[in-house]
């Protein structure tokens, strides 16, 4: 679908508040007028599963519903992504940033999405007037994402399938089993978000099903039973 005029609240006023925006006492005071001013100058996008949300097309994106991959390159291997974070209800995202290492955002599901562009990101600032300290704590908690998902992908392959796989285990898209966390994904998904050759991910696959931490069923669905992230 393409980007519509927002008509009405639709779960968005009731969206949980980022964690960095709680610790910052200035932006969390006065967080309700801030989602105010948000979806009065935004608009509403929905995505299907795969599909991604343009950078070009937003200066502030928020994931209403769903959940969005942020993907970036690999250091010191530029042919190679590695998932960055894992967007979901709530969260801001930030596009145009100086240095943005994010290329790619990628719906996991059907996703919604409360974005503005350029313009109405500047009728947004003019509204609200902690506009630039809400960006600059948001580059600095992306620039965070960037330096965890580098510290996480600096070892093993089967360390960053095991992570990736903790990252989508730990969204709200996941559903909790008797057998585990039930994650839809493929082999090749998770394999391309950890930025892992099919040979070595085969092999860790294979490891990690020896050990008990995970289980496939079909081609798009497993179950994970290690730990989560925090």
């Amino acid at each position: 679908m393409g980007i519509q005029h927002f008509a009405g609240s639709g779960g968005l006023t009731d969206v949980p508040v980022p964690a960095w925006v709680e610790s910052d006492h200035l932006l969390f005071a006065c967080w309700g007028r801030c989602l105010i001013k948000l979806i009065k100058h935004g608009k509403i996008k929905t995505l299907k599963r795969g599909e991604q949300l343009e950078l070009n097309d937003f200066r502030v994106a928020m994931v209403v519903d769903g959940g969005v991959y942020a993907i970036g390159k690999a250091p010191h291997d530029p042919k190679r992504r590695i998932l960055m974070h894992f967007y979901k209800r709530g969260e801001l995202v930030l596009s145009g940033a100086d240095n943005d290492p994010i290329e790619i955002l990628e719906a996991h599901c059907r996703s919604t999405c409360l974005t503005l562009n350029q313009a109405q990101f500047d009728a947004f600032a003019g509204d609200f007037e902690l506009a630039e300290r809400l960006c600059s704590e948001l580059r600095s908690e992306q620039a965070s994402h960037l330096y965890q998902a580098i510290q996480s992908y600096a070892g093993r392959d089967i360390d960053r399938i095991k992570t990736t796989l903790q990252l989508l285990a730990s969204h709200p898209t996941s559903i909790t089993t008797k057998v585990g966390r039930e994650i839809e994904a493929s082999k090749g998904q998770i394999r391309d978000l950890a930025g892992v050759q099919k040979r070595s991910a085969t092999r860790a696959f294979k490891m990690l099903e020896d050990q008990g931490v995970v289980a496939f069923s079909g081609y798009k669905r497993l179950f994970f039973s290690g730990d989560q992230c925090g």
